[in-house]
């Protein structure tokens, strides 16, 4: 929480100006700046999730985000990551964590506790701004079942080091390269990250 209370600050004035450009008076021109949704965390506990807009128009149901929906200034907020950053607050407020697997929407997530083996073990934690699927670059529309695969092995073996080295690759990993070009990478947690 003290972690993400500092990066909130630091960051503070970078989600300031991205929201008043994302919001009716800035580059995008279309709706409010923020976006809020409901997603699930440990134990299946709904959290309301904030992010900055980076779509045009109302949210359709839809798991992917249709790419000729996203704003050009969007395009560039979601390369950056820079649009999650007002979910630090959601970690400050004890809702979410900086590591572990991301939060779904019940709806999706109920859906996926079904279909996709090993689903329901990413509910034994809280969910996290960035995770083990993530930094293998398994983030946008790629497969469930793969960030499925990576989160049940960050629940088996996560420790304060596992944290700290994925919030390092996150780190480093920051770049305006579309996520989606990142390849996932097999190697499991239980050996050396």
């Amino acid at each position: 929480m003290v972690l993400a209370a500092a990066l909130l600050v630091l960051t503070g004035p970078v989600v300031l100006a991205a929201a008043a450009l994302a919001g009716p008076a800035g580059l995008a021109g279309r709706g409010p700046a923020f976006f809020r949704q409901w997603r699930l965390s440990r134990g299946g506990r709904p959290v309301r999730v904030t992010k900055i807009r980076t779509i045009s128009g109302p949210e359709d149901g839809s798991w992917a985000v249709p790419h000729d929906r996203i704003t050009p200034w969007g395009r560039l907020l979601r390369r950056s990551h820079v649009d999650e950053l007002p979910q630090l607050w959601g970690v400050v407020r004890g809702e979410l964590a900086l590591v572990g697997p991301r939060p779904e929407r019940p709806v999706f997530a109920a859906r996926f506790d079904r279909t996709v083996p090993g689903y329901p073990a990413r509910l034994r934690v809280r969910a996290g701004l960035t995770g083990w699927a993530q930094v293998h670059g398994l983030c946008g529309d790629t497969p469930i079942e793969d960030r499925a695969r990576f989160d049940s092995q960050y629940v088996e073996y996560r420790s304060p080091w596992l944290d700290a080295v994925i919030l390092l690759r996150t780190i480093a990993s920051l770049r305006l390269a579309p996520a989606g070009d990142r390849e996932p990478s097999p190697r499991s947690p239980g050996g050396p990250p």
